[in-house]
């Protein structure tokens, strides 16, 4: 006597008939998914962040201005040091890790919130391509690294506010 084995498949994260096209992947509810996502943007981040690093060290090949001034230089540096700490290294393990694999390893068959859990990356998306827009601001990151020969005259009103509490 032979058994027959049901070999129809579960659909899953991947493959599943009924989510198909890219609405179905940027308003998901599954927490593998969304890890996938945190994953794919963050890989995009870091190969924008290495792009930036590459310009920076074009720029220092030879002595004096090569192609960007020194305010954008002062931009750029800043910018990669924000991609790479805020969008990369910081939610890396947990936006990956902990909604990939914790619930599977939990056992869970989906995280305790999941729609907040989409807002999150949401709200990741929004304010990085918000820091990657700010390079292009006339006034986003102004660098206090321009300054030079700064006599005080200019200080911040806190902080004269501050040291006239202090030597009262």
């Amino acid at each position: 006597m032979t058994i027959k084995k049901d070999i129809s498949q579960k659909a899953n994260y991947l493959n599943n008939p009924e989510a198909k096209g890219l609405r179905s992947w940027i308003f998901t509810t599954d927490h593998k998914r969304i890890g996938l996502l945190y994953m794919y943007c963050m890989v995009s981040f870091f190969i924008v962040a290495v792009f930036l690093g590459f310009l920076m060290r074009l720029e220092l090949l030879a002595p004096g201005e090569q192609f960007i001034s020194a305010k954008v230089y002062n931009q750029t540096f800043t910018l990669h040091g924000v991609i790479m700490i805020f969008l990369f290294i910081v939610p890396g393990i947990p936006a990956i890790f902990g909604n990939f694999f914790l619930p599977l390893q939990l056992g869970a068959e989906d995280v305790a919130f999941p729609r907040l859990n989409l807002l999150s990356w949401w709200v990741y998306v929004v304010g990085a391509i918000m820091a990657l827009l700010s390079l292009f601001s006339r006034t986003a990151l102004n660098s206090l690294a321009l300054r030079v020969g700064n006599n005080g005259t200019d200080t911040h009103p806190a902080i004269m506010i501050a040291r006239s509490a202090i030597t009262q």
